[in-house]
């Protein structure tokens, strides 16, 4: 059955990325996603412990929403993207739209049924990148296109785990033997490159490019993070 829920505890939200196509690519598109976890792992005080995502609904290659079109439509006097506008204002005439009662899912067309919770194709992809940082979906969907809902616990995401500060030295002509994410943690001057690194000997100081330097606004000596 489906019943409207409303989240009463509170969390964080993370919101919708959009990467033209032109950029995308290369590993662009994960960057702009987990920079947000980064920074998340440099200033936990500043989140709900929870975090929550929506992802987009499925659509058919005409861009319809079978889960709009034959149920959601029916209680609102709108079209799909005014109602989505203003969602992302004040949810509260949602509420005010919709039965209280619960729907019976097996009374609902069988293409309606297919879709309740099955990602929009393009959304897939960090659909996947998010279930890998340990993003469950949490039995709730989207209102409007019945998109999936997924939640997580900050601390529990790998990326914020493995968040460790190392004073930098800006090497030359070494062997940079890692790769991964490198950031620069101030929320002034907010940072992240995924590029190649290493450690001293003794893993108390990272070793970076001066290319890498430059592009996250660091000095020798200054505090980088790594995850």
């Amino acid at each position: 059955m489906l019943s409207l829920h409303l989240c009463k505890d509170p969390y964080s939200e993370l919101g919708t990325l959009f990467l033209k196509p032109a950029f995308r690519g290369k590993g662009r598109g994960s960057l702009l996603s987990f920079s947000r976890f980064i920074f998340m792992s440099a200033h936990p005080q500043r989140f709900d412990p929870k975090l929550f995502v929506e992802i987009r609904g499925f659509k058919n290659t005409k861009d319809e929403s079978y889960f709009w079109n034959s149920f959601s439509k029916t209680f609102f006097n709108l079209d799909f993207f005014k109602a989505d506008e203003i969602s992302y204002i004040d949810n509260h005439f949602i509420m005010e739209s919709i039965p209280k009662y619960p729907f019976i899912i097996e009374h609902m067309p069988k293409k309606v049924q297919r879709v309740i919770g099955k990602p929009h194709p393009n959304a897939m992809p960090a659909y996947s990148l998010l279930r890998k940082q340990n993003f469950r979906p949490n039995g709730l969907i989207d209102v409007l296109d019945g998109g999936p809902c997924l939640e997580a616990k900050i601390k529990d995401i790998p990326l914020v785990k493995s968040a460790k500060l190392y004073p930098i030295v800006i090497k030359r002509n070494i062997n940079f033997d890692c790769f991964g994410f490198i950031s620069n943690p101030s929320i002034e001057s907010f940072a992240v490159v995924k590029e190649n690194y290493a450690f001293d000997k003794d893993k108390t100081e990272l070793f970076i490019s001066a290319k890498v330097a430059k592009a996250l606004n660091l000095k020798s000596g200054s505090l980088a993070q790594v995850n």
